[in-house]
């Protein structure tokens, strides 16, 4: 007859095995879910490694999270990692593009612009030239984007485009565009300064933009824009700075403008 002692150690034998296979399976499910993360992480870099080179090698340029994050507090960056491991790896391991901007002598930036597929961060964006609505449409996807310049023969129709970037806030636009297309930009609530720069523009499509935008600072390009546009930038009641580069406004026109928006600071590079 077996004794209790026999009997009450006749179970652990078979738990140990079990609890064995148990660990070493878990660290292979765990090992392999490892490698499928990396494998996902250095396909990302190497996009944008790739896209950083073709930026660079246009002329343009691209910076990243951690410098963007110094430059806003004013404040030297901060490497992300220890600079033997960013020689030995390279810095797109450890930081995101959150910048880029093109050379002022591309001609065609479309092409240029489909790297931005692969650098999904992007907060920061200037194209100084060559951008049609097909460049439009592909800087419409990033919806991070907080600050966007861009320029070229992009249409009304690209422009509507833009109004899915809910969280910008400054955006720069200088092509051949018409007031039709100035008046979608009031779906951008979040947009707070304005740069218009078109032979095309007079200023009547701003009314939407007033009613929808809480601006601080306009900028006005638009040698068509006239006295008869007064009545449309008063209705910019939250404005601080307004800027009337190129416009074709009177000498009184703008005492009547800086009389109608006494907390606004108006200025007249034409007339002054």
């Amino acid at each position: 007859m077996a004794s209790r002692a026999s009997m009450s150690m006749s179970p652990f034998p078979s738990l140990v095995p079990f609890r064995v296979r148990f660990t070493v399976r878990s660290i292979v499910v765990l090992t392999a879910l490892v490698a499928v993360l990396l494998a996902r992480k250095v396909d990302r870099v190497r996009a944008q490694i790739r896209s950083v080179t073709l930026v660079e090698a246009s002329g343009g340029g691209v910076q990243y999270d951690y410098q963007s994050t110094a430059l806003r507090l004013c404040e030297e960056p901060t490497l992300p990692a220890p600079p033997l491991l960013i020689n030995l790896i390279g810095i797109d391991f450890f930081a995101d593009v959150t910048g880029m901007w093109t050379g002022s002598s591309l001609t065609n930036a479309d092409e240029l612009l489909s790297v931005t597929r692969d650098l999904p961060n992007l907060t920061h964006l200037n194209v100084q030239a060559g951008v049609s609505d097909a460049g439009i449409r592909l800087v419409s996807e990033l919806d991070k984007l907080e600050w966007l310049a861009v320029a070229g023969s992009f249409s009304d129709a690209g422009l509507s485009r833009l109004t899915t970037l809910n969280r910008l806030q400054h955006l720069t636009l200088r092509g051949s565009y018409s007031d039709a297309g100035v008046s979608q930009l009031g779906k951008l609530r979040n947009l707070r300064q304005l740069t218009l720069d078109s032979s095309c523009v007079n200023g009547s499509g701003l009314a939407d933009v007033a009613s929808g935008c809480v601006l601080e600072y306009l900028e006005l390009n638009a040698p068509s824009a006239s006295d008869d546009a007064i009545a449309t930038l008063e209705l910019f009641t939250t404005l601080k700075t307004l800027d009337l580069g190129e416009t074709e406004l009177s000498t009184e026109g703008l005492r009547r403008l800086r009389r109608g928006m006494p907390r606004c600071h108006v200025t007249c590079r034409r007339r002054e």
